[in-house]
């Protein structure tokens, strides 16, 4: 027999540790820990990634010291108290057969010190761009005792039980800070020449490899390239990666890339815009430098083809799937049993892992509710069965009404879903009308598939009335009817000229030439529906109330937004509210004074939308048990839908 997925799936040696194959989760934040420390929420949500058969799971990032602390879910890998919960993971790691690293950094400029109430330090006083926070230049007293706090941090994560570390230097924190010249401008003996700035590395990784011993394995991540003027480039990291390396004390190096320029930001987790696997490229020019040391490569890394391509082509040693685990933490078990179409595909929204995270909330997935919820909804409570199933009846076919399909079946009840319109997938049959977006069909791919794996029962092009559910006399009827677009009347505009951005998106030929958008959504619905119209030759200007444009799209997007509005020309106007149209000028208010756009053809409206309710007194009645769920119940965003489901499925 042939094996499956054989480059990805063969074991790697990484230092003396033998990992059982290529799939490495790369170290990310959770926001599951409390007071400073893992919980067991934290426990469950790594062990259901080493239960799925990821090979290597590196637990970030854990904090080495009070001053890159910025909130209480951060997690205090320098304190002792820490060591028992590092053994849980441990433990839950090991069960099944995955290798667990603990990733050690300082954030250094690249916080804001409003949760430690400490100034933050960092390699001289450049403010991060981001947060901007003028940090405090750090004393070699100060960089000392950093040092020794990551080697304290590397022995807790030895005290309890992880079969390595990975010293964090890339992304802008303090080592890279030290490292690149963009961000320190030093005069003294940890600044300047190449040598100087990578004193403070050297440093850190002979204070944790004695920490540790010879006989534990430590790595080092690094950003390939820093995509700033005046910043490290491939070039030069290839450079230091081979001095890395002649150091004899590293066992990996895992190649990302990225800083906290805004314009760079956007690479540390690239969306959906970025394609699939952009950046392997580093990780192969620095393994073809480099003398052997394994190499891991990362970013939008999302199938178990893709990922035995890159292995079989030796780009790298490993392969980091890590929003791909979020999505689905079975993948490898999956590619083992040769059943990639059950593999629920990450999309790369970045909503419910970097935005939540940046928003301080516990991470989720727009995919995978399950997610931070292992130990009561996870892969195995869903093997248990409930003991008396129910005829569930659902009622609209989109996000919210497949996800309680799919999971209803799961839990082991009988399953008809209905919906009034050829196809399922409600608004994101819309949405994915924007080329770059089409990564969002995988939301409706997957339940698809699924459906018809479990059996579910879909009745397409069916009206639903009172009637006919009495008639199938449903235990529970869920309601997941959706949302409608809607547009606002404007004085003096004739409504043939007002589009909502369904209607464009649905029918672009309608558009005119000169477009205003007015976005009262703050999302892609406004954004992508601008670069769609303009990509298509439009002129159009985006007009929002909202102090900026995309207002509610995760902050490490937006970065990629207003680049792509530059490279259209879409012109943006923020603070201003329309008054009215005078023929074919709109005139609109904007800090308080009065302005016009002349020439205007088309108005598409992103507003937000309105519940569909208009069924719902009827279907209240109409059978024991009925549910709302998703727009239907409150217009949210996919997100909220799909938890909505799937809360509803598993309450049954």
């Amino acid at each position: 027999m042939v094996a499956t997925f054989p480059n990805l799936l063969s074991p790697v040696q990484v230092g003396r540790l033998t990992v059982p194959n290529r799939v490495l989760v790369t170290a990310h934040t959770t926001n599951y820990s409390n007071n400073g420390l893992p919980t067991e929420r934290d426990a469950h949500y790594y062990e259901e990634r080493a239960r799925g058969g990821a090979g290597m799971i590196v637990i970030g990032a854990l904090r080495c010291h009070p001053t890159s602390m910025n909130a209480p879910y951060n997690i205090r890998a320098y304190d002792p108290a820490v060591v028992p919960a590092f053994q849980r993971i441990s433990d839950a790691v090991h069960r099944h057969g995955s290798v667990v690293i603990g990733q050690v950094l300082h954030m250094g400029r690249q916080i804001n010190p409003v949760y430690s109430r400490l100034p933050v330090w960092a390699p001289s006083p450049i403010p991060c761009p981001i947060n901007k926070v003028v940090p405090h230049e750090m004393t070699r007293a100060e960089i000392r005792e950093v040092i020794e706090h990551f080697a304290l941090s590397a022995h807790h994560a030895k005290q309890g039980g992880m079969d390595g570390i990975e010293i964090h230097g890339a992304h802008g924190y303090l080592i890279q800070q030290f490292m690149s010249p963009w961000s320190n401008v030093r005069i003294d003996a940890y600044g300047g020449s190449l040598e100087n700035r990578l004193r403070f590395v050297y440093e850190v990784i002979d204070a944790v490899r004695d920490a540790v011993g010879d006989d534990f394995t430590v790595g080092f991540r690094l950003s390939a390239e820093e995509f700033t003027d005046g910043g490290l480039d491939l070039a030069q990291m290839m450079g230091i990666c081979q001095l890395l390396e002649a150091t004899g004390k590293l066992n990996f190096l895992s190649v990302s890339q990225s800083n906290y320029n805004p314009t760079s930001f956007q690479t540390m987790i690239p969306d959906m815009y970025f394609g699939q696997a952009p950046y392997v490229q580093f990780a192969g020019a620095i393994k073809d430098k480099t003398d052997g040391i394994p190499v891991f490569t990362v970013a939008r890394i999302l199938d178990p083809h893709q990922a035995d391509e890159i292995i079989a082509s030796q780009a790298a040693d490993m392969v980091g799937m890590t929003r791909a685990h979020i999505a689905d933490p079975e993948i490898v078990r999956k590619a083992r049993e040769n059943r990639p179409d059950d593999i629920r595909l990450c999309i790369g929204c970045n909503q419910g892992c970097a935005h939540m995270i940046h928003q301080r909330q516990p991470m989720t997935c727009v995919q995978n509710p399950a997610v931070g919820y292992e130990d009561t909804r996870g892969v195995l409570p869903l093997l248990g069965k409930v003991k008396q199933p129910r005829h569930v009846m659902i009622v609209g076919g989109g996000p919210a009404g497949m996800e309680a399909a799919v999971t209803a079946a799961q839990r082991g009840h009988k399953v008809h879903l209905y919906e009034q319109s050829d196809r399922l997938g409600g608004q994101i049959n819309t949405l994915v009308r924007v080329p770059e977006r089409s990564d969002y069909y995988d939301v409706v791919r997957w339940r698809e598939h699924m459906l018809e794996k479990l059996g579910v029962t879909v009745h397409l092009h069916t009206t639903i009335t009172d009637a006919l559910v009495r008639e199938i006399n449903p235990d529970v009827l869920l309601v997941a009817t959706g949302s409608k677009p809607v547009t606002m009347p404007i004085n003096g505009l004739d409504p043939a000229k007002a589009l909502t951005v369904e209607d464009a998106l649905h029918n672009p030929a309608q558009v005119g030439d000169n477009v205003l958008l007015l976005d009262k959504d703050g999302h892609y619905r406004a954004t992508a529906t601008a670069e769609y119209l303009a990509q298509r030759g439009k002129t159009v200007t985006l007009l929002t109330a909202n102090p900026d444009v995309g207002t509610d799209i995760p902050k490490i997007n937006l970065v990629g937004v207003n680049e792509r509005f530059a490279k259209y020309g879409i012109r943006v106007l923020t603070h201003a509210s329309i008054t009215h149209a005078d023929g074919d000028s709109i005139h609109y208010r904007q800090r308080g004074f009065v302005e016009h756009l002349p020439h205007v053809d088309t108005v598409v409206m992103a507003l937000p939308r309105v519940a569909n309710t208009q069924r719902h007194d009827a279907l209240r009645q109409a059978a024991p048990d009925v549910r709302f769920i998703g727009d239907c119940l409150a217009p949210r965003r996919a997100l909220d839908a799909i938890w909505d489901g799937h809360q509803a499925a598993w309450a049954i």
